[in-house]
């Protein structure tokens, strides 16, 4: 018995029971993805992210004329493909991993970089199709999800839990979801 409680002790803070973290995990994703392109079409509100607005298009393939449910039906279905991929992203080591592992940090610096390009590359489009005020929300938007991720960060590499790792990675994904990359340019 005491051999028992010294190996369990080895690894502290594994979460037998903590399912449902997962899934308002998944849940915030969806609804920040879903946020992206609720409008139809990019709004100082729902500024359609990239990622979310191909992820509708794989789903809805582009079809109008269809009635209420429908269309709500639609773009309710139009977030999966993205909540898959988080919880793909997130599922090998959910309840083990206490720090959040080196392929979201790097996605993090590269996420972060390819934002700040893409807003450069296409300002001028943006300027021209959605104006400036909706630039300066992306920016505001896009600096402060940065900002909540290094504080995220900062927090799991001070005190490391299975909730600040899932907690990082689900902020992650919704800012990827609702404003990372802009839709700058012509609608659909």
């Amino acid at each position: 018995m005491l051999r028992m409680r010294k190996y369990r002790d080895t690894f502290p803070q594994t979460n037998r029971r903590g399912g449902w973290r997962i899934v308002v995990a998944a849940c915030f994703v969806a609804v920040a993805a879903f946020g992206s392109i609720a409008s139809g079409s990019p709004s100082i509100w729902s500024p359609s992210s990239l990622p979310a607005v191909l992820s509708a298009l794989a789903v809805r393939g582009g079809e109008t004329g269809l009635n209420l449910f429908f269309t709500i039906l639609s773009f309710a279905l139009s977030v999966l493909p993205f909540t898959a991929l988080f919880l793909a992203w997130v599922m090998p080591g959910y309840r083990t991993q206490l720090r959040i592992p080196i392929r979201s940090l790097i996605l993090f610096g590269l996420g972060a970089a390819m934002c700040v390009l893409h807003l450069r590359l296409g300002w001028n489009y943006g300027e021209r199709y959605q104006g400036e005020e909706f630039l300066e929300a992306c920016v505001v938007y896009n600096s402060a999800a940065t900002a909540i991720l290094l504080v995220l960060l900062v927090c799991n590499l001070r005190f490391p839990s299975v909730g600040s790792c899932l907690a990082f990675q689900a902020a992650l994904f919704a800012w990827f979801g609702y404003c990372a990359f802009p839709w700058l340019g012509e609608t659909l």
